[in-house]
C-alpha cells in the first residue's frame, strides 16, 4: 500500500539506463513495470522519460517537485503510468494536482505532506480515476475534503491523518465512505490515542467492511 511506499523506501536503486540523464535512477528490475525517482530531474529533461514505455511509478520528494514538473511529466502522454509519490513536497500545489489530471492512467497517489488544500480533493474525485490514494500530513485539507475522497465511487483505499479530527467525524467518515472503499490507513498523533474510542472505530469499520489500520512512528498495524 501507499502508505508503506511513504514510509520507507522500497526498492535500492541500480544503474540508470546508459541512454538517459544521470538524474533519472530507475529502482526496479522488472523490464514490464519500471520505477524510477525523478527528483532530481529538470524540467528540460523530462522528455527523457517518453523513452521509458513501461514506465508504471514515479517519485519525487522534497524540493525536487514542483507544479512546473508535474506538468512536464503529464505532458508526455504516457499510457503506462499508474502511480506518483510525492513525498514531503511543499512546492507542490493544488495546480500540480491539475496537471496530474491530464494523466488518465494514474489510478494511485501518494501525497505526503503537501500545501494542497480541498480543492486538489475535488480534482483528484471529479477529474481522476483514482483508486488509491495516501494523504497524510497534508494540514491545509479540511475534514470536508477527506470526506469527498472517502465517498468517491471508485476509490478503494485511502491514507490520512487523523490530526484534530473528532471522534464522530471519524465514525461519519468511515460510515459514509463510497461502496468500493476497503481500506483506510489512519496516521495518528498521541493526543489521538486518549480522545478516540477505538472500538467504536473498529465496529464501524467492520460494519461497512473497512479494515482499518493506525500508523504511528511509520509502522502500520490494525487499528
Amino acid at each position: 500500500m501507499l502508505a508503506a511506499v511513504l514510509a520507507a523506501p522500497l526498492f535500492h536503486a541500480s544503474a540508470a539506463e546508459p541512454k538517459l540523464p544521470p538524474a533519472i535512477i530507475i529502482t526496479s528490475k522488472s523490464t514490464t513495470h519500471v520505477h524510477a525517482v525523478i527528483s532530481d530531474l529538470r524540467v528540460h529533461e523530462f522528455p527523457a522519460l517518453a523513452g521509458i514505455h513501461a514506465l508504471f511509478t514515479v517519485y519525487l520528494d522534497g524540493q525536487g517537485a514542483t507544479d512546473e514538473k508535474l506538468k512536464a511529466l503529464a505532458q508526455l502522454r504516457f499510457t503506462n503510468l499508474a502511480c506518483v509519490v510525492l513525498t514531503d513536497c511543499p512546492l507542490v500545489t493544488d495546480r500540480g494536482i491539475e496537471h496530474l489530471s491530464q494523466i488518465p492512467t494514474l489510478t494511485r497517489l501518494g501525497l505526503r505532506q503537501m500545501s494542497i488544500t480541498d480543492a486538489a480533493c475535488d480534482t483528484m474525485v471529479g477529474q481522476m480515476r483514482l483508486t488509491e490514494v495516501n494523504m497524510p500530513n497534508c494540514t491545509n485539507v479540511t475534514v470536508n475534503g477527506l470526506f469527498k475522497m472517502a465517498q468517491s465511487e471508485r476509490m478503494e483505499s485511502l491514507g490520512f491523518s487523523v490530526g484534530q479530527m473528532a471522534q464522530d467525524d471519524l465514525l461519519s467518515l468511515i460510515r459514509t465512505a463510497g461502496p468500493k472503499m476497503n481500506r483506510m490507513e489512519i496516521e495518528m498523533v498521541q493526543s489521538a490515542e486518549s480522545r478516540l474510542d477505538f472500538p467504536a472505530l473498529r465496529e464501524a469499520g467492520q460494519a461497512k467492511r473497512i479494515k482499518l489500520y493506525a500508523v504511528r512512528n511509520k509502522h502500520v498495524t490494525k487499528l
